[in-house]
């Protein structure tokens, strides 16, 4: 992690994007001592009260998934996981057709909450007496491997964000970045949450932060560099991957179940709501583009 921290002599920042101010700066080691200040708070906001319902399961979405991830379990062969039909993680087999938030975080909770039920079996096995007050591969003990790992990928956000922002305007920007990243609501509610939010972030965060590579911004000269490329085409992948659906016409038609008129009506302010904000801050920015009316 200190290398990520650290300047690379090599690698000053130029013309291919912003300079960093080079008044006020740190050594790599009081830089890292303060992010892992920030990441401290950070993971006591997320990680306390982690068993805020008392097993009541109230968040309607989070109580879906437990009952989704409780199903499923990790494949007895490697190779059945390829095969959709056959294969144990997928929800599609055990009856769960609305499922639509990606296999890759459910995978992955399911992965962490075997291993931990099977670590506390061993610890209960060698101290003689049981150790964990959950079964975490069950209904009352999946939910809190999901809200840990939840809280553990919105610290990864935190981290890209303070890469992004050093790289692009320096190392404070980064620091303050990451530090309201650390204390913003929504991240912290959402990290409570056996949902996909905070996955999501955490996938879009990172491929941002691969995409400023592959850029070469902060580089001394651009250049070609594959291994940023697959990075961000990866994050990227896993990123929309959290919304995908049982096939190609479910994802982008919705099945071609809805009418017409609500597709076409869908599409229209979908662009209304990409292309306003747009209007809005070209106006602001450039006034002079329209003169009464007309391109000016």
């Amino acid at each position: 992690m200190t290398g990520l921290i650290t300047d690379n002599p090599h690698e000053e920042p130029a013309s291919t994007g912003p300079r960093p101010a080079a008044s006020g700066r740190l050594p790599g080691a009081a830089i890292l001592a303060l992010l892992l200040l920030i990441l401290a708070v950070a993971a006591w906001f997320r990680f306390d009260g982690i068993t805020w319902d008392g097993g009541t399961h109230l968040h309607p979405d989070e109580r879906f998934l437990t009952i989704v991830g409780s199903k499923l379990s990790v494949p007895d062969n490697p190779l059945d996981y390829l095969r959709t039909s056959r294969s144990t993680l997928n929800p599609y087999n055990f009856g769960e057709g609305f499922y639509v938030y990606g296999n890759f975080p459910m995978t992955v909770t399911r992965f962490a909450a075997e291993w931990s039920a099977g670590l506390c079996d061993a610890v209960a096995a060698r101290a003689g007496q049981p150790w964990c007050a959950y079964a975490f591969t069950g209904y009352d003990g999946i939910h809190l491997v999901g809200r840990f790992l939840s809280a553990l990928v919105d610290l990864i956000s935190i981290v890209f964000t303070f890469l992004i922002g050093r790289r692009l305007y320096g190392q404070w920007a980064g620091l303050i970045a990451a530090a309201l990243l650390a204390l913003a609501v929504m991240p912290i509610q959402q990290s409570h949450f056996f949902t996909m939010d905070n996955w999501a972030a955490a996938f879009t965060t990172a491929a941002i932060y691969f995409a400023v590579r592959a850029a070469s911004l902060g580089d001394a000269e651009p250049r070609w560099r594959l291994h940023w490329w697959a990075l961000f085409g990866l994050a990227l992948g896993l990123a929309v991957s959290r919304r995908g659906a049982k096939n190609l016409a479910e994802f982008f038609v919705g099945g071609r179940a809805i009418p017409w008129w609500l597709a076409a009506t869908s599409m229209a302010a979908t662009t209304f709501n990409v292309d306003t904000p747009l209007y809005v801050a070209g106006r602001v920015a450039q006034p002079q583009v329209l003169v009464d009316g007309r391109l000016g």
